[in-house]
């Protein structure tokens, strides 16, 4: 996976996209065995937080693109990203006590 991110970064680079969104790309291999024995790919370029272009080589031996539209996200996988490190640098919680611990002298 991380030859297709370098690749990925190389090709977003010379077209004059941001290098860094490049990590964004997700490309999976080998998921299913075409008609003729090979591999299937899938790539996934997201271009925002509802919209991706889509491009595959199926087990059919067809290639495949389109514009994917996630009408539903879940926003509870969002929550439980940490969201700021600043609380974890705020020394008057520093020492508070867990729930149902003792506190530190």
């Amino acid at each position: 996976m991380r030859l297709g991110t370098y690749l990925g970064q190389s090709l977003a680079g010379q077209l004059g996209s941001d290098p860094g969104k490049a990590e964004r790309f997700s490309l999976t291999t080998g998921e299913r065995v075409s008609r003729d024995g090979k591999e299937t790919y899938v790539l996934e370029v997201p271009l925002d937080e509802r919209w991706s272009l889509m491009g595959e080589y199926d087990e059919f031996d067809d290639y495949n693109v389109g514009v994917k539209w996630r009408v539903w996200q879940d926003r509870s996988q969002k929550s439980k990203e940490p969201s700021d490190t600043s609380a974890k640098a705020d020394p008057t919680t520093e020492n508070r006590p867990e729930k149902g611990q003792e506190p530190k002298p």
